[in-house]
């Protein structure tokens, strides 16, 4: 999520807004959400996120940019859904303009920059971190530290522990 352009004005003494984006998958699950950005039309986030997905054709991804409230509800400043689909028929993405919608559909409410792309899971890495977990079971250690929660497929509730495995790259 790069930046968004020629955002509404939602505060009106100010004439600018607090614009965050949520990100959701198939508009339902909330998978990532930016940082706020105070008193700005024009947001530069360059935040970046990783989803898995169960399937290719049946997954799209709702990006809605928010004007920040503090004690009212988030104001929605504008709405663009990505499928899945469209992002394989050009392969990847890169940093490509997508116009939001308004909350009642009738106009542009600026434009939000994506970069995407499509990056098939190495399984064979799931299935040695699953492997090393059971062996780790079995010899009663204890590993503290950051874990990464996983569940794909056939492999559920993985859970790989980051201080041993540092440089584990679970796509190809």
């Amino acid at each position: 999520i790069h930046e968004a352009i020629d955002l509404p004005a939602a505060d009106s003494t100010t004439q600018t807004s607090d614009p965050f984006c949520m990100v959701r998958l198939n508009a339902r699950q909330k998978v990532y959400k930016t940082r706020k950005l105070r008193l700005s039309l024009h947001p530069i986030w360059e935040e970046s996120l990783d989803v898995m997905v169960s399937s290719k054709s049946a997954t799209f991804f709702e990006f809605q940019v928010k004007d920040w409230n503090a004690v009212q509800a988030d104001t929605i400043l504008g709405t663009v859904n990505v499928s899945l689909a469209d992002v394989l028929a050009e392969s990847n993405v890169s940093r490509r303009w997508f116009d939001l919608t308004s909350s009642d559909a009738s106009s542009v409410a600026g434009r939000l920059c994506l970069s995407l792309s499509l990056r098939p899971l190495n399984m064979a890495i799931l299935r040695n971190v699953a492997f090393e977990r059971t062996e780790r079971k079995k010899s009663k250690s204890a590993v503290s530290g950051p874990r990464v929660h996983v569940s794909v497929g056939q492999v559920k509730d993985l859970t790989i522990d980051m201080m041993e495995c540092k440089s584990c790259n679970i796509y190809d």
